[in-house]
């Protein structure tokens, strides 16, 4: 059947987020209920960071775009395959602008996490692709969306697929939480250890663009700014070099720190920690190599709010901004002395190692997810078989 069909026999619907007429800029505030836009819209999860919020008055009036557990969540336009499955604690929230939802009505039919997690399937977000609508951006309606082919097992059998991937994503979902709580641990000794610290260039402190590769004939596994967002990365997959792209030209060592020269108000970064001699960034990457092998220190230094907005305030050109190699060289830093930033790596290393560690587990979770879900919706795997692999695994 079509996602319409399916909705529509439960009673659910499929309806837009409110537009921009309905809620302005002006009415976002700093305290109240989140509002979900399509940056929020993750791997089938909601991503809370930077959130907008709205105020009481506004939920009142807005209570048809209301989110209730069970929901699904589309990018109306952009990135519109993308969606992300409400949680118990994304209940209450608001469907926000350039949004669309979802909602599954009798869920003694339909599974919501199953129905999603059959959206993610290849051939669906392909579907989604190549029937949205505008040349220079793509834009997602009710319409296409209802129109996208889903195939529908016994309820016993969605419960149960979306049970075996469901255990996968929660141990994703706590690997981001470690993250999370790692970035706020180290954000916090950094701040203790450049206390009073005199400012100094990163140049002094890491080698930007330190080497470059040449095409061989054997493989890489190639970084672009796509796969890089804040603070983590999308693990590229091997491929042949006849197949690379000519901006494939940055060397990257364990140790690096990454920022897309483009665009920095996005603060596209990560800390590369993989040991991986085949991996090569795009030249639209700047690669911060430390000096004396003090990778957190440089990560940590070049991921403050400071820092982005030097390189806001260099970046050259309206359409497209970017910020040259040099320029990063040149950006400001906090330099304590050495005693302090000793102290730092001491505690900070290890706990960035900890969260590559989770990254990495993370990335062959999504990868196992994603290479069940086919196999289990087409019963070439069965759930108990399934539920016997993940548990080895978890």
């Amino acid at each position: 059947m079509t996602l319409g069909e399916l909705v529509a026999e439960g009673g659910g619907s499929i309806q837009t987020g409110p537009f921009g007429s309905q809620l302005h800029a002006a009415d976002y505030v700093s305290v109240g209920t989140p509002s979900v836009m399509p940056q929020n819209i993750g791997d089938n999860r909601i991503n809370d960071s930077d959130i907008a919020r709205v105020s009481r008055n506004d939920m009142q009036r807005l209570t048809n775009y209301w989110l209730a557990e069970g929901d699904i969540v589309y990018s109306r336009r952009g990135d519109v395959e993308r969606r992300a499955l409400v949680r118990p604690e994304n209940d209450g929230w608001l469907c926000g602008t350039g949004c669309l939802r979802v909602r599954i009505g009798d869920r003694q039919i339909h599974d919501p996490a199953f129905v999603s997690y059959a959206l993610g399937l290849k051939e669906s977000r392909k579907w989604i692709v190549q029937h949205a609508v505008g040349a220079t951006m793509l834009n997602l309606n009710t319409a296409i969306l209802g129109g996208v082919p889903i195939s529908v097992p016994s309820i016993g059998e969605q419960r149960g697929i979306a049970e075996v991937l469901g255990a996968l994503d929660d141990k994703i979902s706590a690997n981001s939480r470690l993250q999370a709580t790692i970035d706020q641990l180290v954000q916090a000794l950094f701040i203790d250890a450049t206390a009073g610290a005199e400012a100094a260039t990163l140049g002094a402190v890491a080698d930007v663009n330190l080497a470059s590769v040449k095409p061989t004939a054997g493989e890489l596994r190639y970084l672009d700014i796509a796969s890089v967002s804040v603070g983590t990365y999308a693990s590229p997959a091997a491929s042949p070099w006849s197949s690379a792209p000519g901006r494939a030209r940055r060397k990257i060592s364990t140790g690096d720190t990454v920022w897309s020269t483009v665009r920095p108000n996005r603060r596209s970064h990560a800390l590369i920690l993989e040991d991986d001699q085949l991996l090569v960034g795009s030249t639209g990457l700047a690669v911060l190599t430390p000096k004396r092998g003090r990778f957190a220190y440089v990560y940590e230094a070049t991921r403050t709010e400071a820092f982005t907005a030097y390189l806001e305030a260099v970046a050259e050109g309206s359409a497209y901004p970017a910020v040259r190699g040099d320029r990063f060289a040149q950006a400001p830093v906090p330099l304590p002395v050495e005693s302090r930033i000793i102290e730092f790596e001491a505690a900070a290393g290890p706990l960035r190692m900890r969260a590559g560690a989770a990254l990495a587990e993370s990335a062959a979770l999504v990868a196992m997810r994603d290479a069940l879900l086919p196999l289990l919706m087409s019963g070439k795997v069965t759930i108990k078989d399934a539920k016997s692999v993940v548990g080895e695994v978890l």
